[in-house]
């Protein structure tokens, strides 16, 4: 059996350091993924065709150049997400309060119902990937 020696363990550390955020930034690309899934998921469907669908307008990105600054965003394209979600005071043709159009809050659901398991899962991929890395 050999020896682990100190030397050995800060080669390993440093080795770790360098694939830290290539490897962060593919697992915040699937947990993104997963997240933006769940949302498309609880997102209401209207009956009406027309061009800016809710359901189909969620778009994803993950920015920032490090470890540390590592986001992953989730957002509509839809004009009107803003007002299925958080409501809206509806209007006549003279421009009168007739009525208020109660939230859905769908997005607060999803992300409330699916953060922990999303997290805990990029958690073990991640540890997964590096690991596997080292070794081979």
């Amino acid at each position: 059996m050999s020896k682990f020696t100190i030397e050995d363990f800060i080669g390993r550390l440093n080795e770790v350091q360098k694939l830290l955020p290539d490897e962060a930034e593919k697992v915040m690309q699937t947990g993104t993924n997963k997240m933006k899934k769940a949302i498309e998921k609880r997102t209401p469907i209207t009956g009406k065709n027309h061009k800016n669908k809710l359901r189909y307008s969620w778009k994803k990105r993950v920015t920032g150049a490090s470890i540390n600054t590592l986001r992953g965003e989730i957002y509509s394209k839809a004009p009107h997400f803003h007002l299925v979600e958080r409501g809206h005071i509806k209007l006549n043709r003279k421009g009168e309060p007739i009525g208020f159009v109660q939230g859905k809050f769908f997005k607060e659901k999803a992300i409330d119902e699916n953060i922990d398991d999303i997290k805990s899962d990029m958690k073990e991929k991640l540890l997964r990937r590096i690991k596997r890395k080292l070794r081979g």
